[in-house]
């Protein structure tokens, strides 16, 4: 059982509403409400009764509750006692990002932890999004940042989500819809989309926009795949295509380019560190530890 789905259990349970214990989390309320479903699977027992305006715990669910509290408290006095013994040992951990962030989250990031634990050596990773999971998942990078994990139901990872981003939507200049001055999900219907070649594992954002659209009414044309996000601007030149991305760093893709934020703006990204679970380097609960004091 994840330690991550007791924290989301134990939120849902203090706030007693999906879409608001999801909108604290930085998570997808489709994902929140999978992750409980598979604590019950797991549990084998009715933890939660759900109605359409009412949310209660079951006899069972007060149990879990209570025995999850207390697993959590015990579990994080172990990282604080391990978080300690590593700064002071010291150690290494190697850190992966996407390439066109090193200077936002990333550089915040790094200058707490460089603050605050000086003698540990943080290493930075820099890559194309598919490269980060194949990296992070074969064990060659202790942790990764990545959009949209909390999406991702492996068993095998970990992770803290920290930051919320919304969409944004890029188009080459003199595209139909520079001309608007807001741009709704409706509004792209008929549009061509670049779209990820690759299945990404952790990285759920295709998925997202994909149910996105739909939901918006927006019905895509056609899907030309992209594999090297560098060719983005060049690919719309050729196509007259769209793309939309959760990235920070919106000037990435130069001065051709326009970008603008998609509305409605109740759609956002996240950004979450991951981990694989048995990775033993203590130091990246420093890096939690870290992540929490830039974004409480």
């Amino acid at each position: 059982m994840k330690f991550s789905i007791m924290r989301e259990f134990v939120r849902l349970a203090a706030i007693r509403n999906y879409s608001k214990t999801a909108e604290e989390l930085y998570m997808a309320q489709s994902a929140l409400s999978r992750h409980m479903a598979s604590l019950e699977d797991e549990l084998n027992v009715k933890l939660i009764d759900r109605t359409r305006n009412s949310f209660e715990l079951t006899p069972m669910g007060e149990i879990a509750l209570e025995g999850f509290q207390k697993l959590l408290e015990d579990y994080e006095n172990l990282l604080g006692k391990l978080s300690r013994q590593a700064e002071i040992d010291g150690g290494e951990l190697h850190l992966g990002c996407l390439y066109y962030d090193m200077d936002f989250y990333v550089a915040k990031i790094r200058d707490i932890f460089h603050r605050k634990y000086p003698k540990v050596r943080l290493v930075l990773h820099s890559y194309q999004p598919m490269q980060l999971e194949t990296d992070l998942l074969n064990g060659k990078i202790d942790a990764a940042l990545i959009y949209n994990a909390s999406g991702c139901c492996r068993e095998d990872i970990e992770y803290l989500p920290f930051l919320k981003i919304p969409y944004s939507l890029f188009y080459c200049k003199n595209h139909r819809l520079e001309s608007m001055k807001e741009i709704q999900i409706s509004d792209l219907d008929g549009e061509r989309i670049l779209y990820p070649e690759s299945v990404f594992e952790i990285n759920h954002t295709a998925d997202h926009l994909m149910r996105m659209l739909e939901e918006g009414g927006a019905r895509i044309s056609e899907k030309i795949m992209i594999n090297n996000y560098d060719e983005v601007p060049w690919i719309m030149g050729e196509t007259d295509a769209i793309y939309i991305s959760p990235m920070v760093n919106n000037n990435a893709y130069g001065n051709n380019v326009e970008h603008r934020f998609l509305l409605p703006e109740r759609y956002h990204s996240d950004v979450s560190a991951v981990w694989l679970s048995e990775n033993k380097n203590t130091t990246v609960n420093l890096l939690c530890s870290a992540i929490k004091m830039c974004y409480p």
